[in-house]
This record gives structure tokens, sequence and C-alpha cells, in this order.
């Protein structure tokens, strides 16, 4: 047998690694499909609850019944740049999973491009807004946490919005690709901040003793888990793959869905029909 012979993968080692990039390639998909739905399903509350009534109804008052102190009646200008906000936002949950994926990048790639002006005009519209939003009006429930965090949020957001066009802009895929990456991950910040809150909006309500400074805190790290396990997983440092981790994703996805089914039910859906919601309880604690 030649040295060449020797160094193929016999048939069976090669079934086996056929197998495993299937089963990679489903936990990488159902990961995407849940992340993608609660974004979806956040964008369709603001759209519902927020834009909507807003704009057609002129129902802006509405945004107390889950946000108090959001609605400013008393000066209409916070009111315009907030909604701005939230259509530039809307098209960021629609828009950001769809770039991500490589087979429609290929395919449609004039599509792609097109999408891809959309989200970066997006992205730096929705950052901006807020920033401009925080510092000139405070945010709905005046906590300085909140105001900082959404700040560091939206400075994350602009930044790797700013760093993709730069790169696409000079021709740099390979860099492009990354701070896209960072540019989605960091906007997903605003629909992790919302589902991993749930566990605290529960406690809250049942009357189990809760600290003011566990919700505080999360406005600051909104972006650091996925952000971390991105840069682990790019620099190689951590092995998404490996039987261990699948497990562990496929647990956290899990979570994940229940996690989302509960806001959605609980607070979203109601709160766009315009029924008492899971928001609206915590705004009358």
């Amino acid at each position: 047998m030649s040295e060449t012979n020797k160094l193929l993968p016999s048939h069976v080692e090669q079934h086996e690694q056929r197998e495993n990039e299937k089963v990679n390639s489903t936990v990488l998909v159902n990961a995407y499909a849940v992340i993608w739905t609660s974004m979806i399903l956040f964008g369709a509350f603001a759209l519902g609850q927020y834009i909507l009534p807003a704009l057609l109804h002129g129902e802006w008052a509405r945004w107390d019944t889950t946000d108090a102190g959001l609605y400013r009646s008393n000066d209409k200008s916070a009111n315009i740049i907030m909604v701005a906000h939230m259509i530039c936002g809307v098209c960021l949950q629609a828009l950001g999973p769809i770039q991500l994926i490589p087979s429609f990048r290929r395919k449609y790639i004039k599509v792609h491009r097109i999408m891809g002006r959309i989200y970066i005009a997006s992205a730096l519209g929705a950052s901006g807004l807020a920033t401009i939003y925080v510092l000139l009006y405070r945010t709905s429930r005046q906590w300085i946490h909140e105001d900082i965090g959404n700040v560091i949020f939206g400075s994350a957001v602009f930044g790797s919005a700013a760093m993709s066009l730069w790169h696409v802009r000079n021709g740099d895929i390979a860099n492009h690709k990354i701070w896209s990456i960072r540019l989605f991950l960091a906007v997903f910040g605003a629909t992790l901040f919302r589902v991993v809150s749930v566990p605290y909006a529960v406690a809250v309500l049942l009357g189990a003793p809760t600290s003011q400074a566990v919700m505080n805190s999360l406005f600051y790290v909104m972006i650091l888990p996925p952000w971390l396990g991105y840069e682990l997983v790019r620099r190689k440092q951590w092995e998404i793959f490996s039987n261990d981790n699948k497990s562990i994703m496929t647990i956290a996805m899990v979570i994940w869905a229940i996690l989302t089914f509960i806001i959605f039910v609980g607070a979203w859906l109601p709160a766009i029909l315009n029924q008492p919601s899971l928001n609206g309880t915590l705004v009358n604690e």
C-alpha cells in the first residue's frame, strides 16, 4: 500500500465525518432558528404595540401601558425620535439573520448587498437615535444604570456597523464578515436582555425575594455573552462541536425557547392585542 493510500481515511471514517457534519449542521440550524424566532417575535411586539398604534391611530399614550413614561405628552420630538429608533430596530431584527445565511449570500448577492445597506443604515440610525434619546431625555424608568447600559449598547451597535461598512468599502470581505457578525450579536443583545429578564419578572410577580442589583447589572452585559462566545469560537479557544458543548447548546436553546414562549404569551402578544400583559403588570408594581 502506498503512502498516499495510507493517509486516505477509510470508508468508515468518511461516513462518520459526514454524519458528524450533519449533526453539527442540525445543531447550528436549530440554534439559529430559535434565536431568529425570538428576534422576529420581539420585532413584532415593537411593531404591534408601539409603532403601528402610534403612527396609524395616534395612540402614542398606549406606550405607557407596557413602558411607563416612554410617551412624552409635552415633547413631540422625543416621541418622534423614539418611534424612528423603533422602526430602525424592527428592520434590524428582521434582516440581520437573513444576511448571515451563507447560501442566501451566494445565491442572491445583489439582494444581500441591498439588504446590507438597509441593515447598516438601520443600525447607525437605531443606535444613534437611541443614544440621542438617552442623553437628551433619559430613559423611561429614569435609572442611571439603564442609561449607561443603553449608551454602551448603542455604541457597540454603532461601532460595529461603522467598522463593517468601512471594511466592505475597502474590499476587505474577511473583516467585513467579522464585524457584521459582531453587529448582529450586538443587535441580538436587545432581545437577549428582555428574554433573560423573564425569571426576574416572574420572581417579582410571585413576590419572591429579588435584588434590584440583578436587574441593574443586566443593562451592562447585554452584548458581552454573545460577543464573548463568538470570539472564543472564532479564535478556536472553544470547540463548539465537541460532544459536551453540543449538549450544552441544546439545553441552552431549549431554555431559551421556553423563556421566549413565556415572554411572548405573557407579555408581547397580549400587548399587541391591547390586552393586560406581564409588562403592564410590572409597570404597576
